[in-house]
This record gives structure tokens, sequence and C-alpha cells, in this order.
């Protein structure tokens, strides 16, 4: 067999180990199938760049899986200076390099002191760069990570759903301290940390939620996760309130990048390994779509058949009863969202979308609205 056969071999290996959880082995793996495949790219004369290219990706993108950060830092520096193949090569060596730096930088975050749990989201490609990304882009996202917590909080807490989960009896605010960390060098990350209030009193159930920061930030992951796999079945037993439900799945699917102004959304608790992570990549719309609509709440009773697309702006009207108006050049039209779309809605005001909207009630003006996404220019 050969070196490369052999890497090969090893590299399959630990993806069998990294499919059945054993990430010590797998790691293993990786990193001996980087090291024979660096020895490779080592040998290799100066002038052959496309090959030293190819190799080198390949065996610094198999050190990082297998955590030797500093070597497949090494490694990227080395390949970039000495020329690559073809600008695609470049762009993903800096793009493998920004994940190694955020990954030594996660593994230096210290326990913080009060209890409590985090999630980390972790924006790249696209227009953000190394540190700094768009301020609308990472304010939707903020947004509507926020929103995905929020709900997921009162899910867990056992709350009968309501529209909107802001203002008071907000268990999120009354019954937990929520923090965004600054963010941090190499891509863009952001750090949501969720810890339990310490009341003197008690207050009543709006103030002290059963459930733990843990138990939320656990549900934002496997929900994810689930969604990211497409698993309906699963989505469906997880989560068996339809609205609940729908409105959870829609946040997933709102934090889907376009693939322009951001390429990758990942998701993660800190102190977790890497693999662990639920990466969100533009590819995921289509089948992420799909299953929203297989999972969604049945329309309301109310509404006529006719169905129309519309793209426009939205603009707000009362949040508070859902009414909104899309406006296009030359014209514009009343609508009404349904329950489970109210945690998109805000982060969407005043930016074009595309709306899913039936024809409403007898002698009333204002469509149904049974979908509204951002229009993303593919």
């Amino acid at each position: 067999m050969s070196d490369y056969d052999q890497s090969q071999d090893l590299a399959t290996r630990a993806d069998t180990a990294l499919a059945a959880g054993d990430i010590a082995t797998a790691r293993q793996l990786h990193r001996d199938a980087g090291e024979i495949q660096a020895r490779l790219v080592a040998a290799l004369p100066p002038d052959r760049v496309r090959t030293r290219s190819a190799f080198g990706l390949s065996a610094a993108s198999l050190l990082y899986r297998g955590q030797a950060l500093d070597e497949a830092e090494r490694l990227v520096h080395q390949l970039l200076a000495g020329g690559v193949a073809d600008d695609g090569c470049h762009g993903r060596l800096r793009a493998l390099l920004c994940r190694i730096w955020n990954e030594r930088r996660l593994s230096e975050i210290d326990v913080r002191e009060e209890s409590g749990a985090s999630l980390s989201v972790t924006l790249q490609g696209g227009r953000v760069l190394y540190g700094r990304a768009p301020i609308g882009v990472v304010d939707m996202v903020t947004r509507l990570t926020t929103n995905y917590i929020r709900r997921m909080a009162a899910w867990r807490n056992g709350r009968a759903y309501r529209r909107r989960e802001t203002g008071t009896g907000d268990d999120l605010i009354e019954g937990y301290r929520a923090h965004a960390f600054e963010p941090v060098a190499s891509s863009y990350r952001v750090e949501f940390h969720l810890a339990r209030h310490q009341l003197a009193l008690d207050l009543g159930p709006a103030f002290s939620g059963q459930a733990t920061p843990t138990d939320i930030i656990d549900g934002c992951m496997t929900l994810a996760r689930l969604v990211r796999t497409s698993r309906q079945d699963e989505v469906r037993e997880y989560i068996q309130d339809p609205k609940y439900r729908g409105a959870l799945v829609r946040l997933v699917h709102a934090l889907v990048p376009d693939g322009h102004d951001i390429g990758e959304v990942e998701l993660r608790r800190p102190e977790e390994e890497k693999e662990r992570a639920v990466r969100l990549s533009h590819a995921m719309r289509r089948p992420v779509g799909s299953l929203l609509r297989a999972i969604a709440p049945p329309p309301r009773s109310d509404v006529g058949t006719r169905a129309e697309t519309l793209e426009g702006t939205l603009r707000a009207i009362d949040l508070d009863d859902g009414q909104l108006r899309l406006v296009w050049p030359g014209g514009e039209r009343l609508i009404e969202i349904q329950d489970e779309l109210h945690d998109v809605i805000g982060p969407m005001l005043n930016r074009d979308v595309r709306v899913e909207a039936h024809l409403p009630p007898p002698r009333t003006k204002i469509w149904i609205a049974s979908d509204v996404q951002l229009l993303h220019r593919d």
C-alpha cells in the first residue's frame, strides 16, 4: 500500500470512528493521515504547484480535524508563501486558517465563574472577513439567535405558546440573564451566555423556570442538528407542539445562510469538541425549506385556496396584531402573519422578502402570509 493509499485508509477509518461517536480515535487517525500527506507534500519539487496545493490543502485539513492545530497552521502558511495553483485553493486555505484560529481561541476560553451555558455562533465566508462582518448581517443573526434561545426557553419550561415571547413575563429576560460577548478575530464569532437569575424572593413561575441554562442550550443544539439532517419524524417527536415546532424550525431555517453575505453559520457549545458543532451552509436551504413545509402547522381555516408569491420590502404596521405592509415599486399589499412567523419577522423588517400569501377571508383586504423569507440573491 502506498503512503497516499495508507493516508486515505486512515481517513476513512477516522470517519467511521467519528460516526460511532469515538472522537478521540477519529482525531488520532486524522492526525496520522495528515502527517503522512504532509510528508508527501514536503517531498514534492517546488515547481509542482498544482499538486502541492491539492495535497497540501488535504493534509492541512486532516491535521486540523486531528486537532494538530500548530502543524496545520504551519503547513497552510508554507503553502500560501510558496504560491498556490488557483484563487479557489487560495481561498480555501485562508478559510481553513480562519477555522484554525477560531478553534485555538475557543480552546483558550476559561470556565466562567457563574453557572450557566453558552452558545457560540460563528459566521464565515461570503462578505464576512477575519473579525469583521457587515453590521446588518451581524444584527440579523444576533436577533434570530436571541429569538431562538428565547423560544426554546419558553418551550423547555412548558409555557403555553404565545405569539410573541417579549415583554412582561418573558422568562428569558426575567428568569435568566442573557449576555452576548464581543466577537473575536478569525471569522466572526459571537457567544451567547445564559445564566439563571438568583432571586431573593419567589416571584412566581414567570421568574423561576425549571429548565436550566444547560437544558435550553442543549435544546437549541439538538433541534438544529435534527433540522440540519432533515429528520422529519425525529423533529416531530422531539417537539410535539405544532406551533412551537413551526416557530423553532423557522428560526433555524432563517439562520441558514444565503451564500453571499454569509457562507456558513456554525452553532456550537464553546466547551465541546468541534466535531459536535452544527454547521449550516447555503446548500441546506432547499432541504430545510422542504422540512419546514412538511412539519409546519396547517394554514388557518378561514383563508382561501388561492395563493400568491409576492416580493417586496416588509414594513411594520402593528406587530402585536401581526399586520404588516409589503411594498414594491408601484404597489403594496397588507398582509397578516400566522403566529409561528412572529419570531423571524422582526429581523426582516425594512428588508426585501419573499412572501407566500393566501387569499384573505371575505370582506377583508388583508392577505394571510404562511411564509416569509429574506429575498436571497443567489
